[in-house]
């Protein structure tokens, strides 16, 4: 694949600080709760009707709520057929240990930052000051189903690689807005740093639950065709939603392909945990795999800037609360 192929999709990367002036206890794993919270701040941000039912709404077409949190598939113009697989255009994701387990907490004092990333991807960036704002109104009204905590939203830090510049500061609440980068750059950027030996075989480190589905049933282990097909379709969609743009590929060919390159070595396990759905009124499970996984083949290669695009896409179900986060390890 050529890195021109990724040049259709915008992403823009941030880093959100919180503080806190008192000490509160969290879930170890914040994707569901960060994710939340964040819905809710921004529904009573933009949300102008009394209602509050987006599908009754005449202004849900230009709505920042609908389109980041409720992707209407009735409305789209696509040739996809089940709205689940509709991807949302930005990502929450927070850091996990690979040492924690489901169930565990972790305690934020005044002296320890809440600290978490945010991408947002294609027309999503237009968003970005609603967003932020949203944001600092989630950390007021405080985190945490039990004994809830306020924070102060205290820095937004835009990534670009290895460079950051402060975009937003609670000591002025000024906003500026950095440019948008092209996922094409970003990934040529990256494929420079990896070693050549590298076109071979990789091994990827699956450092937030990946949920990968094959006939709607979630798989424990990944095979490389399996991983690719799964990438192929989120760029596609992502593409398609939000960047309206067809994404054109030989998706056929490509799949054959990745048929030749076989898994070496594997330590994925399963990683539960649940949340609680507000629009079902019930506790749901949201596990899936961590751990690392090594292939091996020739054809890797050509696969290697779909690979690294899914660095900063995630892959598989549930992306927004930051789940299929992984990396290329050495």
């Amino acid at each position: 694949m050529k890195l021109t192929d990724f040049s259709l999709l915008s992403i823009s990367q941030y880093q959100i600080k919180l503080k806190t002036q008192f000490s509160t206890r969290l879930p170890v794993f914040l994707g569901s709760t960060l994710r939340g919270a964040f819905g809710h701040a921004l529904k009573d941000t933009v949300c102008i009707v009394n209602h509050r039912n987006c599908e009754k709404c005449m202004v849900v077409d230009k709505c920042s709520y609908p389109y980041l949190f409720e992707t209407s598939f009735t409305k789209a113009k696509t040739t996809t057929q089940n709205s689940q697989q509709i991807p949302h255009p930005f990502i929450l994701s927070s850091p996990l240990s690979p040492n924690s387990r489901p169930g565990d907490y972790q305690i934020f004092t005044p002296e320890k930052e809440l600290t978490f990333d945010l991408t947002l991807i294609g027309r999503a960036i237009d968003y970005l000051p609603y967003i932020i704002y949203s944001l600092n109104q989630m950390a007021k009204k405080g985190l945490g189903l039990v004994n809830r905590t306020s924070f102060e939203l205290d820095q937004v830090l835009s990534l670009d690689g290895s460079l950051s510049e402060i975009i937003y500061e609670s000591k002025t609440e000024k906003l500026s807005s950095p440019t948008a980068s092209k996922l094409s750059n970003l990934v040529e950027n990256r494929l420079t740093s990896l070693p050549t030996n590298i076109s071979e075989q990789i091994t990827l480190q699956f450092i937030t639950p990946a949920r990968i589905r094959t006939q709607n049933q979630l798989q424990a282990e990944l095979s490389f065709p399996l991983l690719i097909r799964n990438l192929l379709r989120r760029m596609s969609l992502l593409c398609e939603f939000h960047a309206q743009e067809l994404w054109q590929q030989n998706f056929a060919g490509l799949l054959k392909l990745a048929s030749e390159v076989q898994t070496k070595t594997t330590t994925l396990r399963w990683w539960d945990f649940e949340r609680y759905s507000n629009r079902q009124k019930t506790h749901m499970k949201l596990g899936g795999f961590i751990g690392t996984v090594t292939y091996t083949g020739k054809a890797i290669r050509e696969f290697l800037p779909l690979i690294i695009a899914g660095e900063f896409l995630h892959v598989g179900g549930s992306t927004s609360f930051g789940l299929g986060k992984y990396k290329i390890i050495d």
